[in-house]
């Protein structure tokens, strides 16, 4: 229960909602598009080079479509309940520098939209560093 309460709080941070994730889509894309600008390349020669990437892309971005998210969808609803607690037990150890006090003002100014910027700055740096590390995920 603390596990989803904590997640639901940190969530809440506008500067959690703009950073999309990658989905593994960006390295597809590259193959996808580099596989069809070969072919046509050793089709066409350079004209083929160019129409080929071009294909490429249209068919990357049609296959990409929908699959950028942004971190807190990918948080409040892909996790498992395993890796919420991961993240929980990251943002615990990232917190646990920080003065009690501090810490329990957190909830409360993160609910109030008003959270001071050190520890904000602790609770994204350390969300975007589980995702990147623990996820495998991009960051844009």
């Amino acid at each position: 229960m603390a596990t989803r309460i904590i997640i639901e709080q940190v969530s809440q941070l506008s500067e959690l909602q703009e950073i999309q994730v990658t989905v593994r889509e960006s390295f597809k894309g590259g193959i996808i598009i580099g596989g069809a600008a070969t072919a046509g390349s050793l089709l066409m020669g350079p004209v083929g080079l160019l129409v080929g990437g071009v294909i490429g892309s249209v068919m990357t971005t049609a296959s990409a479509w929908g699959k950028y998210k942004s971190l807190v969808v990918v948080i409040m609803n892909d996790l498992t309940p395993k890796q919420q607690e991961q993240l929980v037990q990251a943002l615990q150890e990232a917190l646990n520098q920080v003065n009690k006090e501090d810490l329990l003002k957190l909830l409360m100014l993160i609910s109030a939209g008003g959270a001071q910027m050190a520890i904000k700055d602790i609770v994204l740096c350390t969300v975007k560093d589980y995702a990147v590390k623990e996820l495998g995920m991009r960051i844009r």
